[in-house]
């Protein structure tokens, strides 16, 4: 993926903006802010990085010690792709099986990723950088270890649950 804020979108439907024919089935790049406008508009579609490229990532992530370098582009690009590949419902089976394959690898990958966070954060208590829009992904696992801790002391203090 390109450094900038650029993002590729496949055109669903032709149309003209900043005096240029965005013709249909093509694909071209454009802001992140421009391309999200546009999905909600009907006009393009994301396209999703294939799963491969992500399970790449998740293995080099996996093995290394460090934190890998993520340019911005890839947390807008992340932001989006679990927006909108949601839902695909209308897709043809192939490309649902794309779009789910690759929002799956996606969330595979950010879940790693901030798992490997917290670890740092709170086992190890290293100073490490955190992009703030990881932030966002860390809460919602933060939420989850939350309700796992009140889930455990529940069940040992019995309530609710029997043996």
């Amino acid at each position: 993926m390109p450094d900038s804020n650029l993002l590729p979108f496949k055109v669903k439907k032709t149309f003209r903006l900043f005096n240029k024919t965005f013709e249909e089935g093509r694909e071209f790049e454009l802001h992140f802010l421009e391309v999200e406008v546009l999905i909600n508009e009907g006009l393009v579609d994301i396209i999703p990085l294939n799963s491969v490229e992500y399970r790449k990532m998740f293995k080099e992530e996996k093995d290394s010690e460090k934190m890998l370098e993520l340019g911005e582009n890839f947390f807008h690009f992340a932001r989006l792709s679990q927006k909108y590949l949601k839902e695909k419902s209308n897709q043809s089976d192939p490309d649902k099986k794309i779009y789910n394959d690759s929002a799956s690898a996606l969330r595979n990958f950010l879940r790693l990723r901030a798992e490997k966070i917290l670890k740092l954060l709170l086992i190890e208590n290293e100073k490490i950088e955190v992009h703030e829009e990881e932030l966002r992904f860390i809460s919602l696992i933060s939420d989850e270890i939350s309700k796992w801790i009140q889930f455990r002391e529940s069940i040992i203090k019995g309530d609710r649950y029997e043996a």
